[in-house]
């Protein structure tokens, strides 16, 4: 297909809807009555050639962005977040206060981003970079991929396409090209990115790129866990998650951020059932809303062996909560001859899920194609968890008996009696109380 040199103002409305179109010539309008030139760039211009929705609007300016965004969040509503090291903000709308007509946004937009065109460099492999004011060419050379250098100018005129690199022909062609030689090396990150960005866009990486991706291999280790979980986190909300991160160990790239760090081929069934967590929601009645990116990453670390686990979850600098929540799946997978054990009472099968982390809890739900298993988890979230006896130690003291271990050991099986059905009542429970010191539960 033959690339435009002009964005047409009605594919924007096609492919965005009419209120999206309405917000950018908004912006559009206050950056030419200000003399700015404005370019919105990167993935969404590339997704406008592609015929792909993307509202992830980014706009850089040839002047003070920080300056211009503060203007419209005045005349328009809203607040501003600036980042005055990077010249760049970040507009939080206010839909309610936009002059956009009385319709809903096709799609809920709740910020748009505003830079100034800079250069950058870095100090040394796997920093953050130092920027400087640049003009829009300069922007767009600093950019990782030739598909993500294209922009189109809003101002002082409207709608031509920018495309110094030939990102317009690889598009086109379906490649992933580096833009540079050492960008990997200043960045090990966009290893990451370009393996995402195939996955994505169903693209090749281009031969070239993938040498320098094989050389700079080695750099991944320099690059600070929070940098690398965010990227791969981005990677999680993909079309295809299990394919990307195969691609990636294939490659060698989960290697060289871990050596333990391995996935398997039963990944997709995987994080495809974590999915359901969120698309079904009826199914888990009692438990909390959960983040399914968190439930990813629990559900991937727990299929590693214990030590491994711990290991990777350290060098991705995941919380001591994360890292435990998968260690208590972990244990579940173990434990699934148990959990499976149809003979086994339902007090048994509480007590095993009891003291377990809610996430850890519901990812097994998901995991764990049984029937009898999401029965029973389901269960526990919505009564067994919050069972108690009627009794509990005053009562207990009231008939004559000392605290003591005998108090945790009666108050325990009168729990699971009113589990397993076998008593239904406060008779049934004081008779069973009869009982257990008859038989000289306190007699120790």
């Amino acid at each position: 297909m033959k690339m435009p040199t002009q964005i047409d103002p009605t594919r924007i409305s096609d492919l965005l809807g009419s209120w999206t179109a309405r917000l950018i010539d908004l912006v559009t309008s206050q950056a030419q009555l200000s003399g700015l030139s404005v370019f919105i760039v990167g993935g969404v211009v590339r997704d406008l050639l592609l015929a792909r929705p993307n509202y992830d609007l980014d706009f850089a300016i040839e002047g003070d962005a920080i300056t211009f965004a503060d203007s419209l969040a005045t005349q328009f509503g809203g607040s501003v977040t600036r980042y005055p090291p990077f010249g760049t903000a970040k507009w939080l709308l206010d839909i309610n206060a936009l002059p956009l007509g009385a319709d809903a946004p096709d799609v809920p937009i709740a910020h748009l981003d505003f830079a100034m065109t800079r250069t950058e460099y870095y100090t040394h492999p796997g920093a953050l970079p130092r920027v400087q004011s640049a003009g829009i060419t300069s922007d767009l050379a600093r950019r990782d991929f030739t598909i993500n250098t294209l922009a189109f100018q809003v101002s002082p005129t409207y709608g031509a396409l920018l495309d110094p690199f030939g990102g317009a022909d690889d598009v086109r062609a379906g490649i992933v090209r580096v833009l540079h030689d050492r960008s990997f090396i200043d960045d090990p990150t966009r290893i990451v990115r370009a393996v995402r960005f195939e996955s994505r866009l169903g693209f090749q990486i281009e031969t070239h790129t993938r040498t320098l991706m094989d050389a700079a291999r080695v750099r991944i280790s320099q690059v600070t866990g929070e940098r690398l979980r965010n990227e791969l986190s981005l990677m999680l909300g993909e079309p295809d998650p299990a394919g990307a991160f195969l691609s990636m160990q294939k490659r060698g790239f989960l290697n060289a951020i871990h050596p333990a760090w391995r996935v398997d081929e039963a990944l997709d069934r995987q994080l495809t059932a974590i999915g359901t967590i969120t698309s079904r929601p009826g199914r888990m009645a009692g438990a909390a809303p959960i983040d399914p990116v968190d439930a990813m990453w629990v559900a991937i670390l727990s299929t590693l062996p214990l030590p491994d686990l711990r290991a990777v979850g350290e060098r991705l600098l995941f919380s001591k909560a994360v890292i435990a929540t998968a260690e208590s799946l972990h244990h579940l997978r173990a434990d699934l001859p148990l959990l499976r054990d149809r003979a086994a009472p339902d007090s048994v099968f509480t007590a095993r899920l009891d003291n377990v982390p809610e996430l850890a809890l519901v990812c097994a739900w998901a995991l764990f194609d049984d029937t009898m298993i999401q029965e029973r988890i389901s269960h526990f979230f919505t009564t067994w968890r919050t069972l108690r006896p009627i009794a509990n130690g005053d009562t207990l003291r009231a008939m004559g008996l000392r605290p003591g271990r005998c108090f945790s050991v009666i108050l325990d099986r009168l729990r699971a009696a009113w589990i397993d059905g076998i008593i239904v009542s406060a008779a049934d429970e004081t008779q069973l109380i009869e009982t257990l010191i008859a038989a000289g539960v306190c007699d120790e």
